[in-house]
């Protein structure tokens, strides 16, 4: 049963709700019913579904942008309906997806500091427009850069290769609304629930099914989701008497057959289970809850073990789960949600959930390797049938550096101009860097050449001098120079590579100024034609006239 007490190093967690000076407000959040993600977050940036006049809208909020919002915030206003889910790209902080119940997918590319103006359509990324009922669901491949899942209810899911911008599969053969879809951990499967209370597992690439079963007896929505190495499935959903529940499946050859289920309470909303793979936790939340429970899975009886409960006195409208790469290790933090709570007047409040423990050394039986924030392979290699392991990050590496890493990856999208899709230039990239290199080790050559002779004229000029002005030099680490060096070298790069863009920028302005000058002096001629052609038509009806008259 899931009450037994054992023994573990997560029997003790806590959650702790953030200060208010560490909470955001002063926003009119979306009052959108159906069960979408209307709040996302990672290291930088908080995105939240809002309430306009005349379609869907949501903001983005810089972390570090606390306290109340200027009623002037920039809004993303780009979508005709209500926006029902937002997930950042796992592989690119910068990179946000939204999808809408007018069917329409957008992906949107947030500057460092945020949106500074309101945004339209016309600012979008890339417009995915393929659906033709509400797309109520995106999830992002878990290992390859540029890929995405979505869900509408026409049924259908279809996986995008965002480089090309096509939807390179479709799975079409569900009878009735798709409820959820998530990849499996390798992400070469995905699992769905379904309104005629079945789990589907399917062929990522394919297409096609290759197991069904299963699910909850309950006629209310359900969500499943792989664990332990896509080889158990976890879900939640209703009984037969409208309970809710939580239940564990095991995957056996052609069928998905009950481990065990638990009957939870009678409220309406469906729980939605957020799993860390790393720890085997999962918490489950539901909008109108103000409770957030969590249990540490196993791969045996009982299947579920009961932590604890994470209760408060206000309703939340949705959970915003943060990368795992992104907790503080250094207060043994294991998991933190931005909880949008069920107010008309918008309040995101920071959620942490920490082992207590008060050592000062970096606990590394509660934190394995977490997976890393470069995708292991391409869009392209994946749809080509190319698997791989995730890229792992030593989660260590958060705590010697006593602040949280910034992740910064060269995956994601790039535009570039006549493509139908977003492919990065990567010859050019590679040949750029190349040029770099050979540039860096003439300089550094010719730096090593000039100390040798500083030196050498030093030592014969005054040798005694030169053997005690090194005597009292501290010693140099050369790691850290190599580091230094290193820094130096990719923030020149940055700096070559902002000042290429911003030639660019101004080269457009002036071809913009050159065609605009251009097009007043053809309407100027436009116009001293029509002129002459009016006084020469004047001209020839006269003539006419008088020649009429002789």
């Amino acid at each position: 049963m899931s009450g037994i007490v054992r023994n573990s190093k997560y029997r003790h967690v806590f959650g702790k709700a953030g200060k208010k000076e560490e909470c955001y407000e002063g926003f009119n959040p979306t009052n959108s019913a159906s069960d979408g993600n209307f709040i996302a977050a990672n290291e930088k940036f908080i995105a939240c579904c809002i309430t306009v006049g005349g379609g869907g809208a949501f903001i983005v909020i810089p972390i570090e942008k606390t306290g109340r919002l200027e009623p002037d915030f920039p809004k993303v206003s780009a979508h005709k309906e209500f926006v029902l889910d937002l997930q950042f790209n796992p592989f690119n902080d910068n990179m946000l997806a939204s999808c809408s119940e007018d069917g329409t997918i957008k992906l949107w590319d947030i500057p460092d500091n945020g949106f500074v103006t309101n945004i339209d359509d016309s600012k979008a990324l890339l417009t995915l427009e393929y659906h033709e009922r509400k797309c109520c669901q995106l999830a992002w491949h878990p290992i390859a850069s540029n890929v995405l899942l979505s869900v509408s209810q026409e049924p259908k899911v279809c996986i995008w290769n965002l480089e090309e911008g096509v939807a390179e599969v479709e799975i079409t053969s569900h009878p009735q609304l798709i409820y959820s879809a998530s990849w499996s951990c390798k992400g070469d499967k995905i699992v769905t629930s379904c309104k005629d209370k079945k789990f589907r597992i399917f062929d990522a690439r394919s297409g096609d099914c290759l197991v069904e079963g299963g699910g909850h007896e309950g006629s209310k929505p359900s969500r499943v989701i792989f664990t332990f190495d896509d080889t158990l499935l976890f879900s939640t959903g209703f009984s037969k008497m409208s309970e809710r529940q939580y239940a564990c499946w095991e995957i056996s050859g052609s069928s998905i057959n009950n481990l065990d289920q638990v009957d939870l309470d009678t409220a309406n909303n469906v729980l939605i289970p957020t799993y860390d793979a790393d720890t085997q936790v999962v918490f489950l939340s539901a909008k109108g809850d103000s409770n957030i429970r969590y249990y540490e899975l196993v791969n045996e009886k009982p299947y579920f073990y009961y932590i604890d409960t994470y209760t408060t006195n206000a309703p939340q409208r949705g959970l915003g789960a943060i990368p795992k790469r992104n907790v503080n290790v250094n207060i043994c933090e294991i998991a933190r949600f931005y909880k949008l709570h069920s107010v008309k007047t918008g309040y995101i409040e920071p959620t942490s959930f920490c082992v207590p423990r008060k050592s000062e050394l970096f606990q590394s039986d509660l934190y394995p390797d977490c997976v890393s924030v470069e995708p292991a392979l391409e869009a392209g290699e994946w749809f080509e049938g190319k698997d791989a392991e995730p890229r792992r990050l030593d989660m260590k590496e958060l705590f010697q550096s006593k602040t949280k890493t910034k992740a910064v990856s060269s995956g994601g999208l790039k535009k570039v101009g006549g493509l139908k899709g977003l492919k990065a230039k990567k010859d050019a990239k590679t040949a750029a860097k190349s040029e770099t290199k050979k540039s860096d080790d003439v300089k550094k050559t010719a730096e090593h050449t000039a100390e040798e002779s500083s030196v050498a004229a030093t030592s014969k000029e005054s040798p005694h001098l030169q053997s005690s002005a090194v005597a009292s030099q501290p010693a140099i680490d050369s790691k850290e120079v190599h580091d230094l060096k290193e820094d130096i070298r990719l923030l020149k790069e940055a700096d070559k590579k902002n000042q290429k863009e911003l030639k660019e920028l101004r080269d457009k302005i002036k071809d913009y100024d050159k065609i605009t000058n251009d097009i007043k002096l053809l309407c100027d001629a436009v116009k001293k034609n029509d002129e002459r052609i009016s006084v020469l038509e004047n001209m020839v009806e006269s003539e006419e006239e008088e020649e009429g008259g002789e």
